[in-house]
């Protein structure tokens, strides 16, 4: 008799584990919910742009005043200057290259100049507009579909005709580039005389091409 009691308070309190919606009378564990994202910042105003080397630098506001906290809001105007608002530069470039093709002494070597022009405009600022035109679309311009990679401005030289042989070349901008010594050479010249900044190699100059971001390993 006392083994069927002591069945039947088992019973009873199963019966009332299972009421109270236990199921077997054992909690399962819930999995804790994901941690919720927190949104995207919102994308403020533009201060800066990357493109070309040293056109800021080089064309620009090029005679202004290059001090430290000296006025150079030409230069800052053109960072911030969204694509729509890129031509009001044209003129301003096209005068700066100016100056840079009179860099050998002799006037109309530069690369496209005359492009694109009668010959009786090919003394006047005109003869600069093809030149001023592509710099002023300031935007780096490379094949992804290119696994070969070799020559700064390789896109445009080949694009415009001046070096043919360069078409399938990814262009760009790599970190072996010398892209400094390339910008000052196109602007002075024909690319047939190198024109340099003094800067003939990087302190470590085992970049990789492959791998992002695409840097050496940091030299202790």
């Amino acid at each position: 008799m006392r083994n069927l009691k002591s069945f039947a308070g088992l019973a009873a309190i199963f019966v009332v584990l299972a009421g109270c919606g236990s199921g077997s009378g054992l909690s399962t564990p819930q999995p804790a919910p994901p941690p919720a994202f927190p949104d995207p910042p919102a994308i403020g105003a533009q201060i800066d742009r990357q493109g070309r080397a040293a056109i800021t630098t080089a064309l620009i506001q090029p005679l202004g005043p290059q001090v430290m906290g000296a006025d150079n809001s030409r230069k800052d105007d053109y960072s911030v200057a969204g694509r729509a608002d890129w031509d009001q530069f044209f003129e301003e470039i096209r005068t700066a290259i100016a100056i840079y093709d009179g860099l050998d002494a002799n006037c109309g070597s530069q690369i496209l100049a005359g492009a694109g022009v009668d010959l009786e405009d090919f003394d006047t600022p005109a003869r600069y507009n093809a030149l001023a035109g592509a710099l002023t679309d300031d935007r780096l311009y490379l094949r992804a579909d290119s696994g070969a990679c070799s020559q700064y401005f390789a896109v445009e030289l080949a694009a415009t005709g001046l070096i043919p042989a360069l078409e399938g070349d990814c262009g760009g901008r790599t970190p072996l580039y010398d892209t400094i010594d390339v910008s000052y050479t196109a602007l002075s010249n024909d690319l047939s005389i190198p024109v340099t900044d003094g800067i003939d190699r990087d302190d470590n100059p085992n970049h990789s091409i492959d791998l992002f971001p695409f840097l050496a390993p940091v030299v202790e």
